[in-house]
């Protein structure tokens, strides 16, 4: 399953949160330097200079990185003080169901960028007037451009909508706000109350 890890930095000031997604915390540290270089110059993040810095001592195991129990940090050197990044392992519930997704493209009608892991667009299944909103994680990337393809775990928020109704091999759209960007397919369903008994 796919973990959440918030990463929490506090300096000169100003505290910067990051929410990575990944499989296990070690592999999460490589996605917060990712998350760092996308993120630059924004007002929510660090400029160039200072990723440069963290990303050089990422590249040449300068980073003391203390992962053995909680509380999980890291510290990386800036000029000659410590800075502390704190890491913190979000519970969360398990997935609904795992899917493969295709965002449409722009030729297609659908999203002229990529969207990164962790987004929630609504879902629609045929037969059901209401769609929810689903967060959906990728698996091995981040982010998911349009005319790719991604697996992803997706979670529902309005579960009561699809219990007993859902199959694998059943197709859904993937909408954001009336405009269809994706479409779907359920390759597994974690959550056994939504799974449709003797489906064909």
């Amino acid at each position: 399953m796919i973990q959440l890890f918030s990463y929490i930095v506090k300096t000169k000031g100003k505290e910067f949160e990051f929410s990575i997604y990944s499989p296990d915390l070690h592999s999460s540290v490589e996605k917060w330097i990712n998350r760092l270089e996308d993120d630059q110059n924004e007002v929510f993040s660090f400029n160039e200079k200072e990723v440069a810095n963290i990303k050089q001592q990422f590249l040449s195991n300068e980073l003391n990185i203390q992962f053995d129990k909680e509380p999980y940090f890291l510290t990386y050197k800036v000029v000659d003080m410590i800075q502390v990044v704190t890491i913190e392992n979000i519970k969360r519930t398990n997935p609904d169901f795992i899917a493969k997704l295709y965002y449409l493209t722009k030729g297609e009608g659908g999203r002229r960028n990529y969207v990164f892991t962790g987004f929630r667009p609504h879902i629609k299944f045929a037969g059901i007037d209401d769609s929810t909103s689903g967060e959906q994680l990728f698996f091995e990337k981040d982010k998911v451009v349009p005319g790719e393809l991604a697996i992803a775990e997706i979670r529902l928020l309005r579960h009561h909508l699809f219990e007993n109704y859902l199959f694998v091999g059943q197709q859904f759209e993937i909408l954001e706000v009336q405009n269809i960007i994706g479409h779907g397919e359920i390759i597994e369903i974690v959550n056994s109350s939504l799974q449709r008994i003797n489906s064909k």
